[in-house]
């Protein structure tokens, strides 16, 4: 019985070898004396078994770590630096330096004499009336005129020395028989002008001898004082 089975055992062992090599093998020797069996001879088909080998796929399912949340970085805040306010020195305050007295300019024949004569033909043409004529006589006489009254420091039509227009005319050589004389004291000629045009009627004289029909020619003399001009203005035809 032991036997036997060892024999099967062989038998088998022998048959998975020859299904591995795909060989059949004869059935075993007949057995020796001492056993009791007897074993016919046996063809045995092993019938090849497929190798399997099995593939693993190793899944790894990975858990992502959490991403790390930043830790902000504070931001240092500058310590201002205190500024220093600067101290506004106030300006001096000008003193405004007083107004000096005007230097009146020196007049000459060919300046301001000729002006006023302009002046006064110029309104005589509003008028409608000839314009009137320069005459050197005239200007010679109230020329002197001017000069003696800035001399004195007042106007007048009485000279210094008493004498009146007619005697005054005289000395120059003016004998014509009409004769008349306005005089101002003022800063410009247009001023002048203007005061002897501003004279309301019937208290106009100075403005009715500018505007006469009678009157032909006038000659003009200018001296200067600190403050002013005496103007003086001799008519005559």
């Amino acid at each position: 019985m032991r036997s036997c089975f060892s024999m099967r055992t062989t038998f088998s062992l022998l048959a998975i070898l020859a299904a591995f090599s795909g060989c059949t093998y004869p059935a075993m020797l007949s057995p020796t004396a001492n056993q009791t069996s007897v074993v016919t001879t046996t063809t045995a088909t092993i019938t090849r078994v497929a190798t399997f080998t099995p593939t693993f796929t190793v899944t790894s399912t990975a858990t992502p770590l959490p991403t790390p949340t930043p830790t902000p970085t504070p931001t240092r805040t500058p310590t201002p630096t205190p500024s220093s306010t600067p101290t506004l020195t106030p300006s001096p305050t000008a003193t405004p330096l007083p107004s000096p007295t005007p230097t009146l300019r020196p007049v000459s024949a060919d300046d301001w004499q000729h002006l006023l004569l302009q002046l006064i033909n110029r309104e005589r043409t509003e008028y409608d009336l000839p314009p009137l004529a320069y005459n050197n006589q005239l200007a010679l006489a109230a020329q002197r005129h001017a000069e003696d009254c800035a001399h004195r420091g007042y106007g007048s039509h009485i000279g210094s020395d008493g004498a009146n227009l007619r005697q005054r005319l005289e000395r120059v050589g003016y004998t014509k028989p009409w004769a008349t004389e306005s005089w101002a004291w003022a800063r410009t000629p247009q001023h002048a002008v203007a005061m002897w045009l501003n004279e309301a009627p019937p208290d106009d004289p100075h403005r009715r001898m500018l505007l006469s029909r009678t009157l032909t020619e006038v000659g003009v003399g200018i001296a200067s004082t600190k403050t002013g001009y005496y103007f003086i203005a001799d008519f005559g035809r």
